[in-house]
């Protein structure tokens, strides 16, 4: 299932709020996909959206170290704080980084 970053996540360890994807920038992340091995994103920057009382929207920028990039989709992501969830991700840069919306 992939999901805009909101306030109401309920399948996550703990919100998945802008505060928090803060936090992680310069931390790494892992795409987890079936029947190959882990590739890792660094989480290098996160931009402010326009955001409301029920809902963050803000974009998170991951570089990756896979020359050929992950390809626009949907990713199972895991992370140490804040656990395992489906992000969906953008190539830009040449497909050496990923955005998520």
């Amino acid at each position: 299932m992939c999901f805009w970053f909101s306030k109401e996540i309920e399948f996550l360890s703990a919100p998945l709020t802008l505060e928090a994807v803060q936090k992680s920038v310069g931390t790494q992340f892992h795409v987890v996909r079936p029947g190959t091995h882990p590739v890792t994103l660094d989480l290098v920057d996160v931009t402010v959206g326009q955001s409301s009382p029920t809902q963050e929207q803000f974009s998170a920028i991951f570089s990756d170290s896979v020359a050929a990039g992950l390809g626009q989709g949907c990713f199972r992501l895991e992370q140490d704080n804040l656990g395992a969830f489906d992000l969906f991700l953008v190539p830009v840069a040449q497909g050496r980084r990923s955005n998520s919306i």
